[in-house]
């Protein structure tokens, strides 16, 4: 029974795209620049997703601060102002979201082109939250759903408007 309920709540994951927040980070926050072009305010083509318009600030050379304007209809975060840190992780780039009053990391994955940044969710698709320990075992868990089928296949674009 309890085999059921866990795959009821990974293909509900899986079907609404909603990341899920978790204890550990995907990198060590602060470490790593972040890319500065992200600057800006992004409205999203998708009104289901988490966030319809976002807007990213200046906050030092690791880090940026991002202020959600605008909910999507599957907003679930506790916070709407987060400070944004840059991972890279088999040659992708991910970025881990960190609200002030929650404890929980969020990550995705992304590809900025342009005045176009397409975000993917970050699924876990070999062990699931479950095998999450820590950033080292976070990391082995992303990197070997990476290379699963269906990984990546929620995506969300935004588009730059400011």
């Amino acid at each position: 029974m309890l085999k059921t309920a866990w795959i009821f709540v990974a293909a509900l994951f899986l079907l609404t795209a909603c990341p899920i927040g978790l204890n550990y980070s995907l990198g060590e926050p602060g470490t790593e620049k972040i890319d500065q072009l992200l600057i800006g305010t992004w409205e999203c083509d998708n009104k289901d997703s988490e966030i319809s318009i976002i807007q990213f600030l200046p906050r030092d050379k690791y880090s940026l601060t991002a202020k959600v304007l605008e909910q999507g209809l599957s907003f679930a975060a506790e916070d709407e102002e987060f400070v944004v840190y840059q991972t890279v992780l088999e040659g992708q780039l991910f970025l881990i979201f960190k609200g002030s009053g929650d404890s929980d990391w969020y990550h995705y994955h992304y590809r900025l082109d342009g005045d176009k940044i397409v975000f993917h969710d970050v699924s876990l698709l070999l062990g699931g939250v479950e095998a999450v320990t820590s950033t080292r075992s976070l990391r082995e868990e992303v990197s070997q759903s990476m290379q699963m089928e269906g990984w990546g296949s929620e995506k969300n674009e935004l588009h730059r408007i400011n």
